[in-house]
């Protein structure tokens, strides 16, 4: 069964800042990051830990996260689990399939100590909107776009029907039997609550 993705059309009213910037200023999605990337950088080099961002180049989308173990050890721990097939946002990994690794470019947006990460996430989650991130964005988009989520579940349902998805969902199985602990960061920014999961791995 081939999966239908002309479902990318109903992201497309719902911008993140970068791509609403872009259609102002002139400036491309990717000349911002870069710039973004080359602040941080600059700023706080000694720094490992802080804030990150995935840009998809065919359709502008983005995907924000935070590294409180260092951001090239997160970096690959993303690579790798999409590469598997495992990957904890189904719809990253759905993107991945669509369109290769090669689509995606990632920058920092932030350095930041280790205690400070989770609440800066929140907020630039908060600031800029990324459509990739599944859990976490703002509660007056996704969360209240009761439309979008059905369309988001039904491509989900539709691509459990595939041979990637029943693979992603065993993988997923499996992965968490070896989970031991489940939490949720809660983080407020303004009037609204931005949860984070957290997963412990046995090693």
């Amino acid at each position: 069964m081939s999966i239908d993705y002309s479902w990318l059309s109903y992201l497309q009213p719902r911008k993140n800042k970068f791509r609403q910037q872009a259609e102002f200023k002139m400036n491309s999605v990717s000349e911002q990051l870069i710039k973004w990337n080359e602040h941080a950088l600059l700023s706080n080099p000694e720094i490992e830990t802080g804030i990150y961002v995935f840009h998809s180049k065919i359709n502008d989308m983005i995907y924000i996260g935070s590294a409180t173990e260092g951001i090239e050890r997160r970096y690959l721990e993303h690579i790798k689990a999409l590469e598997q097939n495992r990957h904890i946002n189904w719809m990253f990994q759905l993107l991945y399939h669509k369109y290769g690794i090669d689509n995606f470019s990632f920058y920092v947006l932030e350095f930041c100590p280790r205690e400070l990460c989770k609440e800066l996430e929140a907020r630039y989650i908060y600031d800029f909107d990324p459509e990739i991130n599944i859990k976490g964005v703002r509660e007056d988009t996704l969360g209240m776009d009761l439309k979008s989520i059905e369309e988001q579940n039904m491509l989900y349902e539709e691509w459990m029907k595939t041979d990637q998805g029943k693979e992603y969902k065993r993988l997923l199985i499996c992965f968490k039997q070896v989970v031991y602990a489940y939490s949720t960061d809660i983080v407020k920014v303004g009037n609204y609550t931005i949860h984070f999961s957290k997963y412990h791995i046995i090693n």
